[in-house]
């Protein structure tokens, strides 16, 4: 059976909650409906309730705590063909707990070897009353009113565990009932309902043994290891449960379509509409943990799908983590050859970007809040490298000052340079691909070993005579670079660089680098063997040697040495 007619008495009166479809009975969904009915509004956080099931044809009733317990309850009904579920709604006072409830009645713990037989002795005495055996049809309700429902005759309040009430079920003779496909709660139709709204008072001993079967029942994976879901599986948090559900929508292949996606419960099923496939997870009391109620339709039947748009940038980037960050320069061709031979699925070029994109995003922070951090970072530099020197150029834009340029050098590298290095300085810049732009220019000398030797790092809006003037005042300041110092600059000959150069150091010598020489030169002389000869020339260490490289190119082509 699918529904069941439930009433409940509570305050005096007997509320008609009419047909519920099983899937959707919780004992929040319960008391929320019955607050609706009786008062208006839904259940307040500080409101505590005990809710009990009468037993038919006789004074128990059985205390229902989690909504396994109402669910086996209703199972066990529904097998002995009763339609009707009698249920009693009490409010407990905030400060108590329910024990101190129920400290006035006789509650029976029924023994693990006879609670079996206790309950269906229960149920039996009610079908020996009615011998046709016939369901109690919504016209014979108003028997219900029969009942004494006072707080003086509450009778005697059955409490069954947890394992006596699954070898209940076990034990019924409705074999096509399924105690793990029905869908617990929440099942409001309420988009909005809040994680808040769903949440049961209980005592500390109920909390810590509902507690230890969570963490019993928690879901744990291994690295690599095929995810299988089943009925009963605890996640930490609704994210937990998402998370995992994508991974196992990329692993079977399947798209998933979320009917419902909420903090408080999920369900989804595969968009292939011939296959059955469902799952459904909600909250369980602890407010914070999640737990599959059901899956349904059995395994996939749908064709799986390499190209799966369930494989989003975001779930690229969280999984290639690892991968991107050790080698931040991999290619899209690369990423994909990974996604596809270590998850079996595959997505477009763009989406591999924006994975990469965001995985060097995390690495090296957001540009904007480092850019916004410079002033700090400048102070700082300062505060410990006392002969340092770190300018900042801003310009106003509107009533907001804007980052132009940043100049740094420290006092070492000045002495560095004075004291070990060669009086030959190269000059170049090169772009900064970020969403900002911009140039990053720097000064190296070549120390006694011909080892590099960093001078002074500036970031600029472009390279222009402006900027490399600004760049190399400073530089000129800071080195202490007198007119008649002996120094000699190479660079690639950009048209600012040059200008600039004649500007500041009117008396140097300036050289040019010869790889960008040569990559002048070979766009109209391309020959092999003019290039071996180009760079013999630029290696020679005398004049001999020199004359012959380009001899050699003035026989080979006149228009190459010119």
């Amino acid at each position: 059976m699918d529904q069941i007619h439930v009433k409940v008495h509570f305050d005096g009166k007997l509320i008609d909650l009419g047909e519920s479809e099983i899937e959707c009975l919780s004992l929040v969904a319960l008391i929320n409906d019955v607050m609706e009915k009786v008062v208006n509004r839904h259940r307040l956080d500080d409101e505590k309730f005990m809710i009990m099931a009468q037993i038919p044809s006789s004074g128990a009733k059985q205390l229902l705590e989690t909504d396994m317990e109402l669910l086996s309850f209703v199972n066990l009904t529904l097998s002995r063909k009763i339609t009707l579920l009698l249920l009693e709604m009490k409010s407990l006072p905030s400060e108590a707990m329910q024990s101190d409830i129920l400290e006035n009645h006789q509650v029976y713990f029924i023994p693990e070897n006879s609670s079996e037989n206790t309950l269906k002795w229960m149920f039996e005495s009610y079908e020996e009353d009615n011998d046709d055996n016939e369901p109690l049809d919504n016209d014979d309700a108003n028997s219900v009113d029969s009942i004494n429902w006072t707080d003086d005759e509450i009778g005697e309040i059955v409490k069954i565990d947890n394992e006596d009430v699954e070898n209940i079920i076990n034990s019924s003779d409705n074999s096509d009932f399924d105690d793990k496909a029905l869908l617990s709660d929440y099942e409001s139709g309420d988009d909005d309902t809040s994680p808040d709204d769903f949440h049961l008072n209980l005592d500390e001993d109920s909390i810590q043994m509902m507690a230890r079967e969570l963490r019993a029942q928690r879901f744990r994976q291994m690295a690599d290891e095929e995810i299988i879901l089943e009925v009963g599986q605890v996640f930490s948090t609704v994210d937990e449960f998402r998370s995992v559900l994508k991974d196992f929508a990329i692993q079977q292949g399947c798209v998933l379509h979320r009917e419902k996606n909420e903090r408080a419960r999920v369900t989804a099923l595969c968009a292939n509409k011939r296959c059955k496939w469902r799952i459904h997870a909600s909250l369980v009391v602890d407010k914070i943990s999640f737990m599959i109620k059901t899956i349904k339709g059995g395994a996939h039947t749908c064709v799986p799908l390499i190209k799966n748009p369930e494989t989003t940038s975001k779930w690229v980037a969280d999984k290639l983590f690892g991968a991107i960050k050790s080698n931040p320069g991999i290619s899209s061709s690369s990423i994909a050859f990974v996604l596809l031979s270590r998850f079996g699925t595959a997505t477009n070029r763009r989406r591999l970007y924006r994975a990469k994109k965001r995985v060097l995003k995390m690495c090296e922070g957001d540009y904007i809040n480092s850019y916004a951090l410079l002033n700090d970072y400048a102070n700082v530099l300062l505060m410990t490298n006392n002969d340092a020197t770190v300018k900042i150029s801003q310009e106003l834009v509107g009533n907001e000052n804007k980052f132009k340029r940043i100049f740094i050098s420290f006092r070492a590298q000045q002495q560095g340079f004075m004291k070990g290095c060669r009086g030959f300085i190269g000059l170049d810049g090169c772009h900064l691909k970020t969403s900002f732009g911009g140039i990053l220019i720097s000064a190296v000398a070549l120390d006694a070993n011909n080892g590099i030797f960093p001078l002074a790092v500036c970031i600029c809006e472009v390279e222009s005579r402006e900027s490399w003037t600004w760049f190399l005042e400073l530089f000129k300041e800071h080195m202490d670079i007198h007119n008649d110092m002996a120094v000699t600059f190479m660079s690639d000959r950009q048209k600012g660089l040059i200008h600039a150069l004649q500007d500041v150091f009117p008396s140097s010598e300036t050289r040019y680098c010869a790889r960008h020489v040569y990559a002048n030169f070979r766009k109209q002389h391309s020959a092999e063997i003019l290039r071996e000869h180009f760079w013999k020339a630029a290696r020679a260490t005398n004049k001999t040697e020199f004359d012959d490289a380009m001899t050699a190119i003035n026989k080979i082509d006149e228009n190459a040495y010119k």
